[in-house]
């Protein structure tokens, strides 16, 4: 994930629901960023493909210009 320049972050609470809100009142988040929800170790496993490295770099390169 650092070669792909992924910043990760975790954010908890009761719910998720409750961690996101916590994120965008701190502006942590925004609503234009990717978000990715993982729940367990298979949905890591499905989200961090090489396909999603090489969409990360397409979004860097696009948001650079």
């Amino acid at each position: 994930m650092r070669e792909a320049h992924i910043k990760v972050w975790m954010l908890t609470g009761d719910k998720l629901e409750t961690a996101k809100n916590i994120g965008f009142a701190c502006k942590l988040l925004s609503p234009d960023m990717h978000i990715w929800e993982v729940h367990d170790e298979q949905s890591a496993l499905e989200l961090f493909t090489p396909e999603i490295f090489n969409e990360n770099n397409k979004l860097r390169a696009e948001h650079k210009k």
